[in-house]
C-alpha cells in the first residue's frame, strides 16, 4: 500500500467502531505502575494524523518509546518494564513502516504482571 493509501485511509477514518490510531505522546498505564507513562517516538515514520507521528505495533522498546511507570506494585521498586512481545490489536489492513498500524484498544504484558494500556491515543489537543 502507498504511503498516499495509507494518508488517504487515515484522512479518511477507516477505523472499526470506536477504535483510533495512536499518536506520539499517548497516554499509557500501568496495572501494576503508579504513574502514567508517555508512548514516544524519536524518529516519525512518516505518516502523521494532525501533524502528530502515528505509531506502529513494533514501537515497545523501553526508554525508546515506553517510559517508566514510578513504582513497582510486584517489586516495591522503580518501574523496570519487561516486555513480552509486541503492542497487540494493530490495524493489519494497514501498515506504517510494514508493522501494524496501533490502535487504542492495543495492550502489552510486562513479565512482572503489569498489563500496558492505551488510557489517551494522543490526539487530544
Amino acid at each position: 500500500m502507498s504511503l498516499g493509501s495509507i494518508i488517504s485511509l487515515i484522512a479518511a477514518g477507516l477505523l472499526a467502531e470506536g477504535d483510533t490510531y495512536v499518536v506520539r505522546g499517548a497516554e499509557l498505564t500501568c496495572s501494576e505502575g503508579s504513574l502514567p507513562s508517555s508512548l514516544n517516538l524519536p524518529q516519525s515514520h512518516g505518516v502523521y494524523i494532525k501533524g502528530k507521528p502515528v505509531m506502529n505495533v513494533a514501537d515497545c522498546v523501553v526508554e525508546k518509546n515506553i517510559g517508566l511507570f514510578g513504582f513497582c506494585k510486584k517489586t516495591d521498586e522503580v518501574c523496570q518494564p519487561e516486555l513480552c512481545g509486541r503492542w497487540s490489536h494493530g490495524k493489519t489492513d494497514l501498515s506504517i513502516d510494514d508493522e501494524p498500524a496501533l490502535l487504542d484498544r492495543a495492550t502489552l504484558t510486562c513479565a512482572l504482571g503489569g498489563k500496558i494500556t492505551i488510557t489517551k491515543n494522543g490526539g487530544q489537543d
